[in-house]
């Protein structure tokens, strides 16, 4: 790990790893619906499963405790902010193909850039105009009714990244002070026990069904979330946020292969030159870094 070419090429390793794996979410989640599975009772068992893993793992570590308000935002986060981005994303793939739903997500970033200047003061450049302006074109194509998608669909994924983004700017400063494991954990937990809470009050909880509901929860569970989590923080350890931003944008792509594999969703044209605008606009205010006030990486759980 001391030579710098290693070092580097095990870091892009490990975040292609959490792209993949994080790109694989709407194909587990697929699978569970297929099982007669219902979003709350899939999101509900796939945040509690994680959850206690990613417990095991911090207490394993025993990273610094951090005080119990920064803890209770932490749970706030987890059971509002990420709660409600996964509500509008697992419903998303319920009405359009998986690969729409990923990349109307990963908008996120340019929310983001956009959202940074009033509140944290980070330049908004020529070139992030330029970069803004390609992804709106971009998801306008993607969204394009010439897809023949359903318009709730659409909405739901845009919600989510909209989600995404109040979620990573509202706990930038709470996740700044904490040990990674830690917030990822709590997050999780708070997300599953929020699920689970409202599954039950309205009776609609279900656990998995048989073996394949089981296998495709301990897929969102265990490698679409706690695989995918470890090996982000691990690459990102190994490199400069501005490249990890670089290779997770395999998340989408991911996505769409693995929907292209199981189940023969494919593109049009149309898409696909809308998903390369966004992705593009993505990989520009990736390396394009002013610097001050930049924020952190998401903790994607």
């Amino acid at each position: 790990m001391g030579n710098p070419a290693r070092r580097l090429g095990t870091a892009d390793l490990l975040l292609a790893i959490s792209a993949i794996t994080f790109g694989a979410l709407p194909i587990f989640g697929r699978f569970a619906y297929a099982q007669g599975m219902n979003v709350q009772s899939v999101l509900a068992t796939r945040f509690l499963v994680a959850g206690l893993v990613l417990v095991a793992i911090v207490a394993a570590r025993r990273p610094a405790w951090p005080g119990w308000a920064t803890i209770g935002l932490l749970v706030v986060m987890g059971a509002v902010g990420y709660a409600a981005q996964s509500a509008a994303y697992f419903n998303s793939i319920r009405y359009v193909p998986a690969a729409i739903t990923s990349i109307l997500l990963y908008t996120y970033p340019v929310i983001v850039t956009v959202l940074s200047r009033p509140i944290y003061g980070v330049p908004l450049t020529r070139v992030r105009v330029m970069a803004l302006g390609a992804a709106l074109v971009g998801t306008v194509l993607v969204a394009s009714p010439s897809g023949g998608l359903q318009l709730r669909g659409v909405v739901l994924g845009l919600l989510s990244a909209l989600f995404y983004s109040a979620y990573i700017l509202g706990g930038k400063r709470v996740i700044e002070r904490v040990d990674p494991w830690l917030a990822t954990a709590v997050i999780s937990l708070s997300a599953g026990l929020a699920y689970l809470i409202y599954s039950v009050a309205g009776n609609t909880f279900s656990p998995p069904p048989n073996t394949t509901a089981w296998l495709a929860v301990l897929g969102l569970s265990v490698v679409s979330t706690v695989i995918g989590a470890g090996a982000f923080l691990a690459g990102l350890r190994l490199t400069d946020p501005g490249r990890a931003s670089l290779i997770s944008t395999l998340e989408p792509v991911s996505t769409a292969l693995l929907a292209a594999l199981f189940f023969g969703e494919l593109l049009g044209g149309v898409q696909l030159v809308g998903g390369a605008l966004v992705l593009t606009a993505v990989l520009i205010i990736a390396r394009h870094q002013p610097g001050e006030g930049q924020l952190p990486e998401s903790q994607a759980v």
